[in-house]
């Protein structure tokens, strides 16, 4: 259900909490704060939460704001809670996750999952968490020079999410590429993924095809 969003000049889905049109007229104050912590001018910075913008020109603009809606919808803050609003919106809106993010910040793993977890309790799942990780194997196909295989490891990962859903998502992606040819420390780097998730999981994968 659209909600009009006066203030920010905003319609905002009241059922995601994502904008879906934005840069309208803005009813909100225009003056200059000169409180401390608050130098510039409210107006201007109020949708980008400062924690947010270590990501900006890392994921798409569009991605972008909406875990910035998402860390203000649910009053999150910090590195930690940015990083896992960004992984949220990738996956809810189809897009790959940037294996470089979490090297960019020193940041807590466990706390980052902490917060992820909070967000889908709050909103749900994300609907296309399968999306975004048969385009980033896709994408770390042709990113490694194989382009040719990376049908073949998006087909491959179909078949994997459907009967062995107990993995994770990105394990399955890498599980994936390395029984398409590609090797465990390659796709290890690229993905985050540990070299002994995937080596167990490919085990695992295996037994079960047995």
């Amino acid at each position: 259900m659209p909600v009009w969003d006066r203030a920010k000049g905003e319609i905002i889905d009241a059922s995601t909490g994502e904008v879906v049109k934005d840069r309208l007229i803005d009813h909100g104050p225009e003056w200059r704060s000169y409180r401390p912590g608050r130098r510039r001018c409210h107006v201007m910075y109020r949708r980008d939460p400062e924690a947010l913008r270590l990501f900006r020109g890392l994921v798409p603009r569009y991605v972008y704001e909406d875990a910035g809606n998402i860390m203000r919808r649910l009053g999150l803050g910090g590195r930690s809670s940015a990083l896992a609003a960004v992984m949220y919106s990738c996956k809810r809106h189809g897009v790959p996750v940037p294996a470089e993010l979490a090297r960019l910040i020193n940041t807590d793993r466990k706390a980052v999952h902490r917060t992820y977890r909070r967000i889908v309790e709050q909103l749900g799942a994300p609907e296309r968490t399968d999306d975004a990780a048969m385009a980033q194997v896709a994408g770390l196909a042709v990113r490694l020079g194989r382009p040719h295989l990376a049908i073949t490891a998006v087909k491959l990962y179909r078949t994997l999410r459907k009967k062995h859903q107990g993995h994770r998502p990105t394990t399955l992606a890498a599980v994936a590429l390395v029984k398409t040819g590609f090797k465990i420390s390659l796709v290890s780097r690229h993905l985050g993924v540990p070299p002994s998730t995937i080596s167990k999981a490919l085990k695992h994968v295996e037994a079960q095809e047995k």
